[in-house]
This record gives C-alpha cells, structure tokens and sequence, in this order.
C-alpha cells in the first residue's frame, strides 16, 4: 500500500510536532552511563583492595567482602 502524501495542514502540524519535539539526548546518556560505570568500578576494585590489604582477607573472604559493601 503506498503512503499519501500529507496535506498542508496535515504538513504544518508535522513540522510544528518535529520543532516541539525534545531532541535526543542518546549520546550524552551513553557517555554518562559508561562514565559511571566505570566510577562504581573503581569504587568495587578500591574495596577490593581494601579487603585484600588491609584486612588480609583470602579470595574467598574479600569476594564476599566486597560484594557486600557494594550491595549497602
């Protein structure tokens, strides 16, 4: 089935949707969200490292640790 052509009034309210219309902000979340994702992941490997060095804690332990100050 072939599409109609609009009429001008069906045109006029078209352009005055597409100037009113928010733009799209896709990009800047994206970078947002890798910017924080990247910052949560700093923040679980510091915890990590702290559970490992300060608090000798084995594999085990400091998964465990570190899991749960992430979660809280």
């Amino acid at each position: 089935m072939k599409k109609e052509k609009p009429t001008p009034e069906q045109q006029a309210y078209l352009d005055k949707v597409s100037q009113k219309a928010p733009k799209s902000k896709v990009l800047s979340q994206c970078i947002k969200a890798f910017i924080v994702g990247g910052l949560i992941c700093c923040l679980g490997q510091l915890v990590s490292d702290i559970g490992r060095f300060l608090f000798s804690f084995t594999t085990a332990q400091n998964a465990g640790f570190t899991s749960i100050v992430m979660l809280f």
